[in-house]
């Protein structure tokens, strides 16, 4: 999960490239409207469809993905689609871990990131850091 704002319509995609064991790319498709987008690192690019991520303010972003059963798209907390995805994600020979951009600066993000949690276990949207007037604690944000 993470909060993101742009305003540049023309803008790269990539928020997190985390190549690791299960490595995988959370980011905003090219399209417009923007949607959130998942590649499974050379197995399956994954357009959410309808979880449209709208420029000029802040939103909260989230992809949960349940490995071998599918993921969940959610935009400020909002369940916006489900993609069955049963293949899971290609591992790295090297670990390695991105904000912003690709490993070699493609895709940059054209905007703003903020509070990004990466958690080793399916959140659900309760434990979410979605409302932005109650920000989850410190003590909230370690790695699930």
């Amino acid at each position: 999960e993470a909060w993101v704002k742009y305003d540049n319509t023309t803008f790269g995609r990539m928020i997190i490239f985390y190549y690791g064991p299960g490595g995988i790319s959370f980011s905003l498709s090219g399209d417009d409207p923007r949607n959130v987008f998942v590649t499974t690192l050379r197995i399956r690019d994954i357009n959410s469809g309808s979880a449209a991520v709208p420029p000029g303010d802040w939103h909260h972003v989230a992809v949960v993905h349940e490995y071998g059963i599918g993921m969940t798209f959610y935009v400020d907390g909002e369940d916006l689609a489900w993609i069955d995805e049963t293949r899971g994600a290609r591992n790295a020979d090297v670990p390695r871990m991105n904000i912003g951009a690709e490993p070699n600066g493609w895709l940059p993000f054209d905007g703003w990131i903020d509070r990004i949690r990466i958690s080793n276990a399916a959140l659900d949207p309760s434990q979410f850091d979605s409302d932005p007037r109650t920000p989850a604690s410190v003590d909230d944000w370690t790695l699930h």
